[in-house]
C-alpha cells in the first residue's frame, strides 16, 4: 500500500458535470481514460492516485476513485465481494490519499505486511488492522512477491547499492523497498 497524492483531471470534471452519472456503468466509456490517467505517472516524483466512500452523493468524486488490481483473493474485488466491508467501516479504512501508509505499516523479512502500532486498542492499529483485512494484504501471492523483492534488495545492499539505485532496479514497492533497506542499514550500524 503506498501514499496517493490526487488531482483531478479536466476530462473527468467535464464528464461528471456534463453526464451526471448515477451508477459505475454511466462513465463506462471514460473508465480506461481514467485508469490510464492515474496510472500514468504524470505528476514527476509523485504517485499518483487510489479509495472510495460509501455516500451515494460522493461515488463520483474525484478524491474517491482509486485504481487497483483486479484480483478475487485480494485488493478491492476482495473487500467488496468475500470481506463484505459493511458501509459504516469505510471511514476506518486507511485512505492513502489523506494519509500514509507507511505511518501504519511496515513489513517483514518474509514479506508480509506488519502493524506499527502495537497497542491492540489504539484506533491507529485498529484502521491498520481493518484495512490489512479487508484488502487481504497477506495474501500468499502478495506475500511471494514481496519475499522475492527482499531477497532483490538484500542482494543489492550487500553490493552496497544506494535506495534509489535499488529502486530503480526494483522499478516498483518503493515503501517496501525502502522498509527492508532501512531495517537492514539499521542491523549493520
Amino acid at each position: 500500500m503506498k501514499r496517493i497524492n490526487k488531482r483531478e483531471p479536466v476530462f473527468f470534471t467535464n464528464f461528471i458535470r456534463k453526464n451526471n452519472p448515477v451508477e459505475w456503468n454511466d462513465i463506462a466509456e471514460i473508465r480506461d481514460n481514467i485508469r490510464t490517467y492515474m496510472l500514468s505517472g504524470l505528476v514527476p516524483n509523485e504517485n499518483i492516485e487510489q479509495n472510495t466512500i460509501p455516500e451515494q452523493i460522493l461515488k463520483f468524486k474525484w478524491s474517491n476513485l482509486f485504481t487497483s488490481t483486479n484480483n478475487e483473493y485480494f485488493g478491492a474485488k476482495y473487500k467488496d465481494n468475500t470481506y463484505r466491508i459493511k458501509q459504516e467501516e469505510y471511514q476506518h479504512l486507511i485512505n492513502p490519499s489523506t494519509e500514509n501508509p507507511n505511518d501504519y505499516f511496515k513489513y517483514s523479512f518474509t514479506g508480509e505486511i506488519l502493524i506499527k502500532q502495537v497497542d491492540i486498542n489504539s484506533s491507529k492499529y485498529k484502521k491498520a488492522e481493518l484495512t490489512k483485512n479487508a484488502f487481504n494484504l497477506n495474501e500468499h501471492s502478495l506475500v511471494e512477491q514481496r519475499q522475492t523483492v527482499v531477497k532483490m534488495v538484500k542482494l543489492y545492499f550487500d553490493q552496497q547499492f544506494s535506495i534509489d539505485e535499488i529502486k530503480t532496479h526494483v522499478g516498483k514497492f518503493d515503501s517496501l523497498v525502502e522498509n527492508i533497506f532501512n531495517s537492514l542499514t539499521n542491523m549493520h550500524e
